[in-house]
């Protein structure tokens, strides 16, 4: 069985290429370059990064570094990062008219501005990834992933790799940025998981879960956090907190605990630590869109679409350097429920609605 720890139910491929070699390869991808706005007359993709930073060890690395992929096709690459929210649009705007086939905005908190440009600009073509407008842009295309999915994994690994407290109870923790749509996916894929492989073991299991109030959080607020719940008899977290991820990381190495986390494979952050790492397959994203763009010569034809990637599609899975953390016996159990979900005989919650429904159902089974 599985309790709920907290009274309030709220809502990858692992890269070795370094981010110095990124810097030296990205044709043109500077920060701080000044960037001449003319027409571009080659195929050309740029890129707005969220304010996280491109060093975040999240989705702004992960998508500049995927980036690379494009240039094998033929294609001009450039990019401008983000220091504040206010960068978000004239950022953006910098792009337009300088002949970019696509302008890729990374991030739930540049949605607004991704739909105020493409109102702005009907002309322009742009990416929106991590996020689904509510309605239909006809020059957006929006790119979500189904990040329930492979939170589902971390909490089936998490059932089996806790360590019982006093009381017999296993304890794993949960540590958010800010609540959101995407944030419940997590949370609650993560929760079914874990009851699912406590059901499975016959263990009673709690998932306590924590939020740092805030997509901007620091890292010292996630490591304070994250030390908090181990101090508080959590036995593993996972956290979901972008570049503040890397303070809960130090956590986990200062006080000899497991702990999970997402976006990139960090396990070279907290070496013997990092037990796994959910991974957004940007990468594939980029370099579908590049090869789309030259076979149909005609970018307005993947516009006004939204895409929903999961493992199936290859848009999300778990970091490879999870088998160095874990039993072949238990990884060879991860490797069958992947593929359980990919079959549709397993569909992970990605809200407090759909988890209630599937609590029901697996106390039936």
């Amino acid at each position: 069985m599985i309790w709920k720890g907290s009274s309030k139910m709220k809502k990858t491929l692992a890269f070795t290429l370094s981010i110095i070699v990124l810097l030296i390869n990205l044709t043109g991808c500077n920060k701080n370059k000044n960037i001449t706005k003319s027409q571009n007359p080659n195929d050309y993709i740029t890129l707005v990064t969220g304010v996280a930073g491109v060093k975040d060890r999240a989705l702004n690395q992960l998508a500049l570094i995927s980036l690379e992929r494009a240039k094998q096709f033929g294609f001009d690459i450039e990019y401008l990062e983000s220091y504040e929210k206010d960068d978000y649009l004239k950022n953006i705007e910098h792009f337009t008219g300088t002949g970019a086939d696509v302008i890729i905005g990374v991030g739930t908190d540049m949605s607004n501005a991704v739909r105020t440009a493409s109102e702005w600009y009907p002309n322009e073509n742009f990416v929106m990834l991590d996020y689904t407008f509510p309605q239909t842009y006809p020059n957006v295309l929006c790119i979500e992933f189904e990040d329930q999915q492979v939170a589902y994994l971390l909490g089936y690994i998490g059932s089996y790799m806790s360590e019982p407290d006093n009381l017999g109870i296993y304890r794993l923790g949960f540590l958010g940025s800010e609540i959101s749509g995407i944030m419940d996916a997590f949370e609650f894929g993560f929760r079914a998981g874990a009851a699912y492989g406590a059901k499975e073991q016959g263990k009673i299991i709690t998932v306590e879960d924590e939020y740092l109030g805030s997509f901007y959080a620091n890292e010292e607020d996630a490591e304070k956090m994250a030390s908090e719940m181990y101090d508080n008899g959590i036995d593993i977290i996972f956290v979901v907190a972008g570049g503040a991820s890397k303070g809960a990381l130090r956590s986990a190495i200062e006080k000899d605990k497991y702990i999970m986390s997402a976006g990139m494979d960090k396990n070279d952050l907290a070496p013997k630590h990092v037990l796994s790492c959910t991974l957004k397959r940007i990468d594939n994203v980029i370099e579908d869109i590049a090869k789309e763009i030259k076979k149909v010569n005609q970018v307005k034809e993947m516009m006004g679409k939204s895409k929903l990637l999961g493992l199936k599609e290859g848009g999300v899975d778990i970091s490879e350097s999870t088998k160095d953390m874990i039993s072949a016996e238990l990884m060879a159990k991860v490797q069958d429920l992947k593929q359980k979900i990919i079959n549709k005989e397993i569909d992970p919650p990605y809200d407090e609605e759909t988890y209630t429904e599937y609590i029901k159902q697996l106390n039936t089974k």
